[in-house]
């Protein structure tokens, strides 16, 4: 088999999050614009060629742990990882990775998952092989490629949806407001174990802004929309202690009339914006503060073999 390569978008969850690990739904979209890429070709040895030992570390724990799940030898390639996801911001770096070595090795071991396998696997190799406290739909939203629905309440379920042509988002994101998820998620997830009330009472409330999202997205309804997404990080808000810089930015995007939430737990916001006078603006107001924006496409993206 010759040389090949396969990439894993970044994802921006619009409402519900941070309920996935909590039984919980999720609105999320795949952010096209920016990927991490896996290639590998044949050689004598398995190896990784890059510099930081970051990514080194996460792509031997996923090849590692593949190994395991499928009792094959190790491969003999050499993995070549990029990304230009922007790094600790909360657009699922990490797991995009994991999930381009996945689909990097498949078809050299004969493995061929369904989305949810492949989003089940990268999960547990971050959760069990890693230690990094993480729910499920950032994977998800990735093996699908497509924005999707996803409830969590019982068995997991994946509902596709086509977004009305009317809806624009944004996506922006600043170094300065970067943070590691782990540090939302952990606390988060000792609380609910806990039976904390207002935690588990705040899961409901989100499970339901997801599905009215939804059902505002599919009808074009901008208003509905952005009040559920506004929503969902004020119950963020309620549950952790939101970093100034992430703050800022919400702050900043609302000023200029954006609804916006957390795109997921770092320093990245999702929003709305009504037109390009209106992307503009939203701009310019983000850059005075060192950020950047980025409209997102929801059309639909071609999945990597």
């Amino acid at each position: 088999m010759s040389g090949s390569y396969v990439d894993c978008p970044a994802r921006a969850a619009l409402a519900g999050n941070p309920s996935d690990a909590y039984d919980g739904a999720v609105l999320a979209v795949p952010v096209t614009q920016f990927a991490a890429t896996v290639s590998s070709s044949p050689a004598e040895h398995y190896g990784v060629d890059h510099d930081d030992p970051d990514m080194i570390r996460l792509i031997d724990a996923t090849v590692a742990r593949l190994i395991r799940e499928l009792g094959c030898p190790v491969p003999t390639v050499e993995l070549k990882p990029s990304t230009t996801i922007p790094r600790s911001v909360g657009l699922a770096g990490s797991s995009a990775l994991v999930i381009a070595t996945l689909r990097s090795l498949a078809p050299r071991v004969g493995w061929t998952p369904t989305s949810l396998e492949l989003a089940e696997l990268a999960l547990s190799i971050e959760h069990d092989d890693m230690g990094i406290t993480a729910g499920l739909q950032d994977r998800l939203v990735q093996a699908h490629e497509r924005p999707i629905l996803m409830d969590f309440s019982a068995d997991t379920t994946v509902t596709p949806v086509a977004f009305h042509p009317s809806i624009r988002l944004f996506m922006a994101w600043s170094d300065r407001a970067a943070a590691s998820s782990d540090l939302t998620h952990r606390p988060l997830l000792e609380r609910h174990r806990n039976g904390e009330r207002a935690v588990r009472a705040a899961m409901g409330r989100l499970r339901t802004l997801a599905h009215d999202a939804t059902t505002a997205a599919i009808a074009g309804d901008v208003e509905a929309l952005g009040t559920t997404m506004n929503t969902t990080f004020e119950i963020r808000a309620e549950l952790t202690d939101v970093p100034g810089p992430m703050l800022q930015l919400v702050e900043q995007a609302r000023r200029r009339g954006a609804p916006v939430n957390s795109a997921g737990s770092g320093g990245s916001i999702v929003g709305l914006f009504s037109d390009d006078a209106h992307a503009v603006e939203i701009a310019e107001a983000l850059v005075q503060i060192g950020a950047e924006l980025s409209e997102i496409n929801l059309g639909e993206p071609e999945v990597s073999p």
